[in-house]
């Protein structure tokens, strides 16, 4: 885990309530602690390494379905004023079908290229293999600022970002990811109860 400048959340705060509107024939559901279970929050760096002080209050969740039984859990941690600054945003989404998951992966992909922050990326898709995974480090000119991953495995698909802190190593994200990912593929959410 590296920590970058401490305005380097700030890049990519601007632009990226992508693919987190609600959609036309959506239900929103309570989260519950075993879907809060499935993401490494900002709660969890905090735990997990010091130099971070974290305001629960910053942490907002979320989590729809779809007519078609397509479930999108997000969660946004933002908080620019303290220092460090730190950005973290994680979409989990169980879709119906292989092909309607790797729809969602190419629109969160698409939605953090057009709509997200203009920073420059290099590979490193070595951080994670989970699936079909994709991982990028976030820079501010030649300065690493953040990691973005995208991932699917058959119907799950999803997206973490993270800028103020990044991962840089693979065992990192095996220690801090894999479990949380194992967990999501176990997932097995609960129908709404007024369809």
């Amino acid at each position: 885990m590296r920590l970058p400048a401490s305005a380097a959340a700030l890049y990519l705060s601007a632009g990226l309530a992508l693919a987190c509107g609600p959609q036309e024939g959506t239900v929103t559901l309570p989260v519950t602690p075993s879907e809060r279970a499935l993401i490494y929050t900002a709660t969890d760096l905090s735990q997990d390494f010091e130099g971070f002080s974290i305001d629960p209050s910053k942490e907002t969740w979320k989590l729809e379905r779809d007519h078609e039984g397509t479930y999108n859990l997000v969660y946004t941690y933002e908080d620019l004023a303290t220092q460090p600054a730190l950005y973290m945003m994680t979409t989990l989404v169980r879709a119906q079908s292989t092909e309607v998951a790797t729809e969602w992966r190419t629109g969160l992909r698409e939605g953090f290229d057009g709509g997200g922050p203009k920073v420059g990326r290099r590979d490193h898709n070595e951080l994670l293999h989970w699936g079909s995974s994709q991982c990028q480090m976030l820079m501010n000119d030649t300065v690493d600022i953040g990691t973005v991953c995208f991932f699917q495995k058959e119907h799950l698909a999803g997206m973490v970002v993270m800028a103020g802190a990044m991962w840089t190593e693979p065992d990192e994200v095996t220690q801090f990811l894999q479990s949380r990912l194992d967990r999501f593929e176990a997932w097995e959410p609960r129908a709404p109860l007024n369809d």
